[in-house]
């Protein structure tokens, strides 16, 4: 598996990332890999959730819900 060194972190930002990986009960070298999952690979590029949104709404057969139907979604909580 390949590895990479950080060098000159600011203290501040270690002590972040420290605090962070305790809070979540991980290592530092966790922490750092999860932030960079979040970052760079764990979300989907927008134009891919556009697209998935596209399909559900073409595959969706039932009747369009009326503005009232849903404020009053909205207001009331989702089922």
């Amino acid at each position: 598996m390949p590895t990479f060194t950080l060098k000159n972190i600011p203290e501040t930002l270690f002590e972040r990332v420290r605090s962070s990986a305790e809070l979540h009960h991980r290592s530092i070298n966790g922490e750092i890999l999860s932030c960079l999952e979040r970052s760079l690979g764990s979300t989907p590029h927008p134009d891919e959730i556009l697209r998935r949104a596209r399909e559900l709404r073409l595959a969706y057969k039932g009747e369009p819900m009326t503005l009232a139907e849903l404020r009053a979604a909205r207001e009331n909580g989702r089922p």
